[in-house]
């Protein structure tokens, strides 16, 4: 029995997609659905635990949401509870993105199988993407950069147990964006490495795409929690005025963002416009040796009709090549997600220059 279970211990991975990352083992103690302890855990870290905790402690409603807002309280009730919406659910697709992005890879494992040259290849690009200690020094820099806020936030909470509070819920929220931009990252970098794997292409009269479109699936489904939480990061326009310096910093993670779809994909966009040129060089041979036999009057063989149309088909098919591993459903899904965040920027930045 101690064998067994030493054997399976060993045999548990150490980190790679198929393990869980710290943060899914912690919530999957929760006894409830993944999605809905992300929730629980949101509400209990993020802005509803800290305004019932100040709330518990001073009595007055008033005096928690100024705790909260550091002095700034929004005008309208409906602003304010939407800072405590928005904030909850940036956390909670901060838990999903995590797992959403481990499993996207691990539903691509068999589509990336099929043209990878050996199997350990896949392990290899996505083998750190569960690591403890990326996630912890990234979290780690996220709190140096907001130490400011956090401090604030210790220090003028209205009482000792909202301080408490504020010293106790920082870290695992530091630990959540650490962990979500590792796997994210990771995720990323796995599939630009194996990009620029000795790819096993399809025939391309068999799929434009050449067999690796699994790849800008699987690229875009990553891009899925970036977008989201850039989506949120622009309904926050809603909560006071507009700051250029906000919008041009929700632009610039925009482009960023779409860069990041893009990037991971050049390894495949290289090899197959290698594979494309070969292709319409070999065309070009082809016509060459059908015409040099036609017009030469010496030549005893004359290409008969059907090679010709033959030749012809072939050229129409090598052209229709994809040189990206990316369809039009794909982009059009891509510029739809880009296309909310833009229209949420464009409608705020007219609601305040026209003070609506």
């Amino acid at each position: 029995m101690q064998v067994a279970t030493a054997t399976r211990a060993r045999q548990l991975p150490l980190a790679g997609p198929r393990r869980p990352t710290l943060i899914e083992r912690a919530l999957d103690v929760i006894p409830l659905p993944y999605g809905w302890a992300a929730l629980f855990i949101a509400a209990v870290l993020g802005p509803p635990g800290s305004l019932l905790v100040a709330y518990l402690e001073t009595g007055s409603l008033q005096a928690s949401l100024a705790s909260y807002f550091h002095g700034y309280v929004p005008e309208h009730p409906w602003q304010q509870a939407l800072v405590i919406a928005l904030w909850s659910a940036f956390y909670a697709i901060l838990f999903w993105t995590i797992r959403h992005a481990r499993h996207s890879v691990l539903r691509a494992e068999p589509a990336l199988a099929s043209f990878l040259p050996e199997s350990p290849a896949f392990d290899r690009a996505f083998g750190a993407l569960s690591r403890l200690a990326p996630a912890i020094v990234i979290g780690l820099v996220i709190e140096a950069i907001f130490i400011g806020d956090y401090r604030v936030r210790i220090l003028e909470a209205p009482g000792p147990y909202s301080a408490a509070y504020e010293a106790l819920s920082g870290p695992p929220l530091y630990l959540l964006s650490g962990t979500a931009l590792w796997v994210t990252a990771s995720a990323t970098w796995g599939l630009y490495r194996l990009g620029h794997e000795p790819l096993r292409l399809r025939p391309f009269y068999e799929d434009k795409a050449m067999g690796l479109r699994s790849m800008a699936a699987l690229s875009l489904s990553l891009s899925k929690g970036t977008f989201s939480l850039l989506f949120i990061m622009g309904l926050m326009f809603l909560i006071g005025p507009v700051r250029t310096e906000y919008v041009l910093t929700v632009i610039v993670l925009l482009l960023l963002g779409l860069a990041l779809f893009f990037l991971p994909l050049l390894g495949a966009h290289a090899r197959m416009k290698r594979e494309k040129l070969a292709l319409q060089t070999y065309v070009k041979e082809r016509w060459g040796m059908v015409l040099a036999r036609n017009l030469d009057p010496a030549s005893p063989v004359a290409t008969d009709a059907s090679a010709l149309l033959t030749l012809e088909a072939l050229e129409r098919k090598v052209n229709s090549v994809h040189t990206w591993p990316f369809d039009l459903p794909i982009l059009s899904k891509l510029g739809v997600m880009a296309l909310s965040i833009l229209l949420a920027l464009l409608t705020q930045v007219i609601k305040n220059a026209l003070n609506l």
